[in-house]
């Protein structure tokens, strides 16, 4: 068991972390911005400390004040929540350099299952249904050509990160143009990559999660109880993979649905994950 843990993010999403160590008797040290000093996380922390100025490239994207931060507070191991640094592989592989412990999946995992295109593709290789898209793009104008190629209603998404952050729909170029700039900037802001891909949308689809937890030794057979089936208000769109739909079986306890496990080793970590798709 650790001694302290750095927890790399803020708000919620670090107090949740913070609530949890606490029940397990670790030491928590949060980190801040200028404009986070007298947050909740930072309250419910054991300790604290200031990382930079307000805007997120200044302190909760900056890799090295991170690290600096841990040492200072002699963390054994840190915390990454998710959104902000979590996915990226670059920190990972800081923070075991640094010497400290990574409570996440390994940087070889990262970068793959960070990046929404590659995860794609190894999806696809493994013989998993994935729906018709194209990217990654730099500029609008080659994501409008993309989407040409897919057709068009078309799901704009970030390729880095997750949470649907900067998601949305273009039925046409000029709201596909839109959409790229919205996908991008938030892309930029929230994990340092503005680069997009297009998906085919879905208009009329149920979102599937299927529950994965993994440990060093690999991913454990998801249980049936962990399918979660969102059939009211689903989000638009996710990684885009394709189960069967209504009219066809939902996918069943014993195996339908279910992600190849060379799907799964490909993305073996050391955290519990999900793996979403489309019932469509």
């Amino acid at each position: 068991m650790f001694g302290s843990v750095l927890v790399a993010n803020r708000a919620e999403i670090a107090c949740r972390v913070i609530r949890t160590l606490r029940r397990l008797g670790v030491r928590s040290v949060a980190v801040h911005s200028d404009a986070d000093a007298g947050a909740k996380h930072v309250r419910e922390a054991d300790s604290s400390i200031r990382i930079g100025e307000a805007p997120p490239r200044a302190s909760y994207l900056r890799i090295d004040s991170l690290i600096a931060a841990a040492r200072a507070a002699g963390a054994d191991a840190v915390h990454p929540g998710y959104g902000f640094l979590a996915e990226n592989a670059s920190f990972a592989r800081a923070v075991s350099e640094a010497g400290l412990a990574w409570v996440g999946p390994p940087p070889e995992v990262l970068e793959l299952a960070g990046d929404k295109v590659a995860a794609r593709a190894a999806f696809e290789r493994s013989g998993f249904p994935v729906l018709p898209a194209a990217g990654p793009f730099a500029s609008a104008d080659d994501a409008v050509a993309g989407a040409h190629e897919v057709g068009f209603p078309v799901m704009v998404k970030a390729v880095a990160g997750g949470g649907g952050i900067g998601m949305g729909v273009a039925g046409d170029e000029a709201a596909l143009r839109a959409a790229v700039e919205t996908a991008a900037t938030a892309g930029e802001r929230f994990f340092s990559d503005p680069s997009v891909f297009v998906e085919r949308y879905v208009p009329a689809a149920r979102h599937v999660e299927i529950q994965v937890l993994f440990d060093a030794e690999g991913p454990a057979d998801p249980p049936a109880r962990a399918r979660v089936l969102r059939a009211a208000a689903p989000p638009e769109g996710d990684r885009g993979d394709a189960v069967p739909g209504p009219g066809r079986r939902a996918p069943a306890a014993d195996g339908g649905g279910v992600p190849p496990r060379d799907g799964l080793d490909r993305v073996r970590g050391r955290r519990d994950g999900r793996v979403s798709g489309l019932w469509c």
